[in-house]
Parts: C-alpha cells; sequence; structure tokens
C-alpha cells in the first residue's frame, strides 16, 4: 500500500554516504520488509570466513602428482602426452597473456611459421622462453603430427632472435643459416642437459637448459595436444582452465585440451579434472577475488565435467564466470529441480540434506498451469537474488549480467499473477536460503535495492538496476510512479506559462546537489526547458499506455529511447531516478546502461522463438585494430554471451608489434645477448 511505497522509495533514495552503506543485504532488507515478509538469509554470503581470505594473485593450488586422489582419468588424455614428453615427441609454446587472440586468429588462417621448443625428457630441465607473471601458459603439439621438413632449428644458449632474422620469404640472416643443427642434435643434447654457455665458452651439463628454438609451420589445430601452466598460482590455473573454453570454441577440432602444470624441476604434471574441481572449492571457500586489475581478465570456464553442485556452479559463476553453453546448462537444471518430496521438512533444519542437491520445496497451489507458470517464476527469483548478490559482493558485472540474461526471461514472460506466487525454499545452499515467502514479487523487489545499495561500482549499478526496471515493468509496480511524476510534469507545465515560475524553477533545481551540468538559465528564460519537458511528458504518457497493457517489449524500447534523447536532464533525470526506482548514484550514464541492458534482455528473448543461423557467432572482436588486452576482454565478454564491442580510449589504439606472431618484440637493433622478448615465445 501507500506506507509500503513510502518505505521503499524512502530507501532506494536514502544517500549513499549513510549509514545503510556497506551493510549486508539482510540489515538492508530488515528497513523496508513488513512484518509478514520473511527476511533473506544471506548471513554466510556477507560475513567474513572466519579465516582471512587469501588475496586471488598471491593464492597457490597444492597440485601433488602423486596423490591417487588427483590422478586423472585415462580417459583425459594425460598418460599418453606424459609419455610423449618422456619421448621428447613433444614442442611448447609459451604465449604472451593479453596476445591469445591474436594467436588464435593466426591459427584459423593459413599455415605461419612461429617459434616452438623440444623440450627435454618429461619436460624436466629446461627454463621456457619469458617470464612466468606475462607468459602464464603455453600451447603443446605432438611434432610427428607437424612437417617439420621447413622447419629451422637453433640449439639451446644460441638466441637466433628469429624476429629480426628470419624474412618473410624464409630467407634467414646474419649468420642464422650457419647455426642451424639437426633435431638429432637438440635430443641429444636435451637428454644430457648440455649446452653451448657462449659467455663461458664451453658445453655446461648438469644445469637447467635455456630454451632451444624451433621455427615451424603450424595451422588450425593440427597437432594440437594440450595446454599447459607455468605455476600453481589459482588465478594462472583457472586462466588455464579459461584458455581451454577459449580455443574449444574457437579451434573446435583440437577438443578439450588436458592442461598441464610446468616448472623446470619436476616437469610436466598432469591437471585433470579432480585437480580442476579441488582447484575451484578452494577458490570458493579461501580465495578472495581481484578487486581491481591484476593482469588477467576472468577468462569463463566450462564446468560442467568438473562434476560440482549447482550450487558451487552458481558461486562459480559469480564470483569468476561460466560460459555461455554451461550457464544455459545450469539455469536449466535448476529451473528443472523439483523438490516435492521435501515439502514435510521445507521448514526444518537443513543441515541433514544433500550437499548436491538444489533442494526446491515448492507448496503447491491451484491449478497445475498456472501452478507451473508460479514455480518458474520464484525459482527464477531465487536463482537471480543469489547469484547477483555474490557477483555484487564479487564486483563482477559481466557475470551479473550474462545472470540477468538467462534467467530473467524466465521470470518475465511468467509475471502474471504476483499473488500466486508460492512460497519457496532453496535449501542446501549455505552461502543463501531463501525464506517462505520471500519470492513473493514485492521482496525480490526490495532485495534487488538492497543490493544497489551494496553495489560499489557503475558495472555493478547497471545490471542491477536493469533487472529492478524490469521487474517492476512486468509487475505493474512502475505504473503508480509514472502516474505520479505524470502529474507533476502537467502542473509544471501549467505553470511554466508564468516567467517568474520558470526562474524560480531554475533556482530550486541549480541549488540541488546535482551530478553533470547545471541547469542553464537560458533554456528557462528561452522557454527550451519547456518545450524539453512536454516532450518528456508526451513520452511518459505512451509508456504509462504501454505499462497498463503489461507490453514489455515495447515498454523496454520505449524507456530506452526516451532515456538516449535526454542530454542535459535535471528535473528530468530526477524523476526518471524515481520512476525506475533508483537512487542517486545512477546518473544519466548509468540509467542510459540500465535502459540499454534492459531492452537487450527482453528483445532476447523475444527472440528465442524466431529460427538463427546453425553454427555459434565468433567470440572474437571484429574489430582487429584495438589493444590485444581490450580484443582479450571482449573474448571474455563473448563467451558469457554478451557484448563489448565500446573500448576505453586508452584500449582503442594498437601498439606496433614485431614483424612475426612473437607479441610484444619492437623494432630494435639486432645483438647476440638473449633477452627477455626472444625465442620462442
Amino acid at each position: 500500500g501507500p506506507r509500503r511505497a513510502s518505505e521503499l522509495r524512502s530507501a532506494v533514495m536514502a544517500p549513499v554516504g549513510d549509514a545503510s552503506e556497506g551493510r549486508s543485504c539482510t540489515a538492508a532488507l530488515g528497513e523496508v520488509q513488513t512484518e509478514e515478509v520473511a527476511l533473506l538469509n544471506m548471513e554466510n554470503l556477507a560475513a567474513p570466513d572466519a579465516a582471512e581470505p587469501t588475496p586471488f594473485h598471491l593464492a597457490e593450488f597444492d597440485l601433488d602428482p602423486s596423490s591417487p586422489e588427483l590422478a586423472p582419468d585415462p580417459e583425459e588424455g594425460h598418460a599418453s602426452l606424459l609419455q610423449a614428453f618422456e619421448d621428447q615427441q613433444c614442442l611448447i609454446k609459451t604465449v604472451t597473456n593479453e596476445e591469445w587472440v591474436n594467436l588464435i586468429r593466426k591459427l584459423q588462417g593459413k599455415r605461419f611459421r612461429t617459434s616452438t621448443s623440444l623440450v627435454p625428457p618429461g619436460g624436466r630441465g629446461m627454463r621456457f622462453f619469458g617470464k612466468v607473471p606475462g607468459f602464464s601458459l603455453g600451447l603443446v603439439w605432438d611434432r610427428r603430427k607437424l612437417d617439420l621438413s621447413e622447419a629451422f632449428i637453433w640449439p639451446s644458449g644460441y638466441f637466433a632472435k628469429s624476429e629480426f632474422n628470419v624474412d618473410a620469404d624464409g630467407t634467414l640472416l646474419n649468420g642464422r643459416k650457419e647455426a642451424l643443427v639437426t633435431l638429432e642434435e637438440v635430443m641429444r643434447t636435451n637428454a644430457a642437459l648440455s649446452y653451448w654457455h657462449t659467455g663461458r665458452g664451453c658445453m655446461v651439463t648438469g644445469e637447467v637448459l635455456p630454451y632451444n628454438e624451433i621455427m615451424t609451420y603450424v595451422q588450425g589445430a593440427v597437432g594440437l595436444r594440450a595446454l599447459f601452466a607455468r605455476s600453481t598460482s589459482v588465478m594462472h590455473l583457472l586462466w588455464a582452465m579459461g584458455v581451454r573454453a577459449l580455443l574449444l570454441r574457437t579451434l573446435p577440432a583440437a577438443g578439450e585440451l588436458p592442461i598441464f602444470v610446468h616448472d623446470p624441476e619436476r616437469g610436466m604434471r598432469a591437471f585433470g579434472r579432480e585437480a580442476q574441481r579441488r582447484l575451484v572449492a578452494q577458490f570458493l571457500e579461501r580465495v578472495q577475488r581481484p578487486l581491481g586489475n591484476v593482469g588477467l581478465p576472468c577468462l569463463p570456464i566450462d564446468a560442467n565435467t568438473l562434476g560440482l553442485s549447482n550450487r558451487d556452479q552458481l558461486k562459480l559463476h559469480s564470483q569468476y564466470g561460466l560460459t555461455d553453453e554451461a550457464l544455459t546448462a545450469l539455469v536449466n537444471s535448476l529451473l528443472a529441480e523439483d523438490g516435492s518430496d521435501d515439502d514435510d521438512d521445507a521448514h526444518g533444519d537443513n543441515n541433514g540434506d544433500d550437499a548436491d542437491a538444489a533442494g526446491f520445496a515448492i507448496q503447491r497451489s491451484g491449478d497445475q498451469q498456472a501452478q507451473t507458470t508460479s514455480i518458474c517464476a520464484g525459482k527464477a527469483r531465487s536463482i537471480l537474488a543469489i547469484g547477483l548478490s555474490a557477483a555484487v559482493r564479487a564486483h563482477n558485472s559481466a557475470s551479473a549480467v550474462s545472470l540477468i540474461r538467462h534467467v530473467a526471461p524466465t521470470l518475465l514472460l511468467s509475471c502474471g499473477d504476483q499473488a500466486s506466487v508460492p512460497a519457496l525454499d532453496l535449501k542446501t545452499c549455505d552461502s543463501v536460503a531463501l525464506k517462505p515467502g520471500l519470492t513473493d514479487g514485492n521482496d525480490f523487489a526490495a532485495c534487488l535495492h538492497a543490493l544497489a545499495r551494496e553495489a560499489r561500482s557503475t558495472n555493478t549499478l547497471a545490471p542491477v538496476g536493469a533487472m529492478l526496471a524490469l521487474d517492476d515493468f512486468a509487475s505493474g509496480r512502475m505504473l503508480p510512479r509514472i502516474l505520479e511524476t505524470c502529474k507533476q510534469l502537467e502542473s509544471w507545465l501549467q505553470q511554466s506559462k508564468s516567467f517568474l515560475f520558470r526562474v524560480q524553477s531554475w533556482h530550486e533545481l541549480n541549488g540541488h546537489d546535482l551530478k553533470g551540468d547545471s541547469p542553464a538559465l537560458s533554456s528557462f528564460v528561452t522557454r527550451k526547458a519547456v518545450e524539453n519537458r512536454k516532450h518528456f511528458y508526451d513520452d511518459l504518457i505512451e509508456l504509462e499506455h504501454l505499462e497498463e497493457k503489461h507490453d514489455l517489449l515495447h515498454g523496454m524500447h520505449k524507456l530506452q529511447g526516451l532515456i538516449g534523447q535526454l542530454h542535459h536532464p535535471c528535473m528530468r533525470l530526477e524523476m526518471l531516478q524515481y520512476i525506475l526506482g533508483l537512487d542517486g548514484r545512477f546518473d544519466l550514464q548509468t540509467i542510459n546502461a540500465v535502459a540499454n541492458l534492459a531492452y537487450s534482455v527482453i528483445a532476447d528473448a523475444v527472440k528465442l522463438g524466431v529460427a538463427t543461423p546453425e553454427g555459434k557467432p565468433s567470440v572474437l572482436p571484429t574489430n582487429t585494430g584495438y589493444a590485444p588486452l581490450f580484443q582479450l576482454e571482449a573474448a571474455a565478454c563473448r563467451l558469457q554471451g554478451i557484448a563489448l564491442e565500446n573500448p576505453p580510449p586508452a584500449s582503442r589504439r594498437r601498439r606496433s608489434d614485431g614483424p612475426t606472431d612473437r607479441p610484444g618484440a619492437g623494432r630494435r637493433a639486432p645483438s647476440t645477448e638473449p633477452s627477455a622478448r626472444e625465442g620462442p615465445g
């Protein structure tokens, strides 16, 4: 009623710097929920762990290859490759972190020469090209599948600097032809761990070898057998799982590549699914997700084969990211689960429940078809409340957006009778438990308002605001606010005939604490402000009619166009914030992002029934002129089913790279001394 609307508005419009900032969703909900509404129990999610979480970039995973529990299954393909490493049948290439998109593009095209290394038996005793922070991962080829007849081979300790000394037609310069050796010679020195030390002028044996270089042709997935990480850092291992998902999407012929971990002392070690599952568990339990840039964007991973519970998959997506396909499977699984067998103990203790079951307990009533629709809506609210809460706390806007895109259509297309929404309890989810009654639409909106107050960046504000706008419009809760705003505009327009009133109105607005430009006096003197607000009023009347008809698609399209026409709004911005139920942190740019996302979500949902061309769209950005890091970030977003096409200005310029595929090789004078950018990188 009016009292509840007033309470909600007071909560939504609370100043950012008040005492409510930083509190958990439970505390925020307590201010706006009435006595009969159950609270959202988010104690475990909001409260920090007993032990201080480990920073993301410092967390290490204990990979013990001798542990039988971490041994990979035979079908994963590690055993045959470990033997191939022992037999020196594998070529490896380390890759600069931000150059994966460019390398994949090359592999998708014609064959090209690239620098690789032949590793010693088992991968032990060799220092690969590049330092680990910048070259975290690498690829593995089976040399028996490659044509090495045209390969250029240089031994360990000789730095060929092929980016400067090999022309595009294969001509060798500056004595590089005379320094070539055979594959058999490299294999012998690898086995003996010996190489010619240029500085000492003698053969050295028993030390860690510098990399050798085999510059050979590669193309597509031919001979591509595995991916390896160069440390046991949690960040790098998750990164390896994300790069594997990217390779599977862009080079499907390669299949799901097995992952190894390399260090010069122990060589190549298998990193199988059980080890990956434990890595994810460690990340979710004890690792703090980065709040800033740690040099690596979070490439989403595919957790379908890891045997994770639905709860852990949802947490993993919110805190890190799942691929579009993995998230689709997860959402379908959550929506399809039926916890009718648990109705009797839905309100009891959940400590003994199966941790791998979602445990949806639904109180059935009414017509079966209407009940099924309400059940889906209730489940969708539960998934969104849990997922968005974790994503906001992790400052993970990409996962928040992709979750809304996957789940919101189920909620929006089933928002009929809000009163018929059943009670629902998402049991066994120790991070969040939805008590009976929370799935009422008003309570869901209150939860979203609380999440908006907890958001710390505009990137996370936008998806929460978009979900609020969609839910309020679909449920009809936005209509009273539109009507009230239209009445205020009618009154203002009627009084705007008075010049004194317009000047007074400008003076009042100029005294407000508004973000952006202050209102221009000339607009009120020349009646430009009157024309702007008359157009705004007409648009709101049209939006009101669409809301009355529950036309969500055209309503969001109208809202998007209405906001897109605004340039320097003051009073209209405050009115939009009120209509959408958003506080003062939602400036014009953020509200524009809210409207764009809201429309795209419902537009994509409507297109689900339209036939689409076969095959999946490319996840690689179409503009190759952007900086490599932005292209990688764009690919990460596309793997989650969202587009990122507009980089910040600093990311629009591509740096000048060397003439070969070796990333970061600039034009500098040739030298016979090794450098950090040389060799098979």
